[in-house]
């Protein structure tokens, strides 16, 4: 017996030394040796199959396997890992009761932990290679719509000062409310006028109509009376915002009839060629209380007219808007002045007309 088990030992060592030098691996347990070797090609494992997401810092679960073929020599049980990198690993174990050509499949664990393509090798003598790209957090975008979109937005809440040469800060916000149909990150923003704009992101839990408060930032240059754009998931909505001058306001209307200024335009405007300070349009006010004034049209045709000063007397005057911009078609256009800041008494704004050649 003792003879016998020696020859059985050598013959095992023997036939290790075999197995090694055939890329063949077996496993011992009660009942039976599992014998079996990877199919490789160059280096590389044949036709790997890989299942599952690789996200950096995503724990792996049950969906993410790897499939590999061999060929089994003699039936048996094995266990079977490869080699770790960036935080995670495959393994597997169980029985394989034929010989031939077969599929094993390994199950990822751990959790990556640096971006990049991985190489991994199964834990035998002569193994084969098979890669693992590892890829940053995959973002689920919301699906949503700005309420109002594409004209104004239906429900804008304002909150803090918009004053000329005054920084925003967290308390300058605007509440915007959007239609979710489906949860995920969003980014909400308008567009940049007088040096400030408002801005959203975070993510949407739920479905449904929501509330969000975007921050504003930046510094006002001037005082006039802006028309901001909100864009978010490829709709868009708009809202007004006064830019007011610093210091005490005057009290005054613009005077007109029919809604026409009661004014004069002066200068001559040309298809693309830049007015000047010297095109200008002066229109007439009724002030009641003194104080700091600024009259602006919106741009009209590339061109605008404003002006900003102070009123230091009472009753009937005139003000004299200055023109600036480059008109950009040929034609008659209407512009209309209006009060920036507060107007309690109304008379807020006129039409005048440009003729442009």
């Amino acid at each position: 017996m003792t003879s016998l088990k020696t020859v059985v030992v050598e013959a095992g060592l023997l036939l290790t030394v075999l197995l090694f030098s055939n890329c063949k691996k077996e496993y011992s347990y009660e009942g039976g040796v599992a014998v079996f070797s990877l199919l490789a090609a160059n280096g590389s494992c044949v036709d790997p199959v890989l299942s599952g997401d690789y996200i950096l810092g995503s724990a792996l679960n049950l969906d993410n396997t790897v499939q590999l073929q061999v060929n089994v020599t003699v039936p048996g049980k094995f266990s079977l890992k490869t080699n770790s990198r960036s935080g995670f690993l495959f393994s597997t174990s169980g029985s394989l009761s034929d010989t031939g050509a077969q599929t094993i499949i390994l199950t990822g664990s751990g959790k990556p932990d640096s971006t990049g393509n991985f190489i991994f090798y199964p834990d035998l003598p002569l193994s084969c290679a098979f890669p693992v790209e590892v890829t940053m957090q995959q973002v689920q975008l919301a699906g949503y719509t700005l309420v109002g979109s594409p004209n104004a937005c239906t429900y804008i809440q304002v909150a803090g000062q918009y004053i000329q040469d005054k920084p925003l800060n967290s308390g300058n916000t605007v509440d915007v409310k959007v239609d979710v149909t489906s949860p995920g990150n969003y980014s909400i923003h308008t567009d940049t006028l007088d040096g400030i704009s408002f801005s959203a992101s975070g993510h949407f839990s739920n479905a449904g109509i929501q509330v969000v408060t975007m921050t504003g930032m930046g510094t006002p240059l001037k005082p006039q009376n802006l028309n901001f754009s909100i864009m978010g998931d490829s709709s868009a909505c708009t809202f007004p915002l006064t830019v007011d001058n610093s210091g005490s306001p005057a009290t005054y209307v613009i005077e007109s009839g029919l809604n026409l200024c009661i004014g004069n335009l002066v200068g001559s405007y040309t298809a693309g060629t830049a007015i000047s300070a010297a095109d200008t349009y002066s229109l007439t006010v009724y002030v009641a209380a003194v104080g700091n004034f600024t009259i602006a049209t919106q741009p009209v045709n590339g061109i605008v007219f404003s002006y900003t000063g102070t009123f230091n007397t009472l009753g009937r005057q005139m003000v004299t808007l200055v023109g600036s911009g480059t008109p950009v078609a040929v034609g008659t256009f209407t512009l209309t002045p209006e009060i920036v800041g507060p107007h309690p008494l109304g008379g807020q704004a006129c039409d005048f007309d440009v003729d442009v050649k």
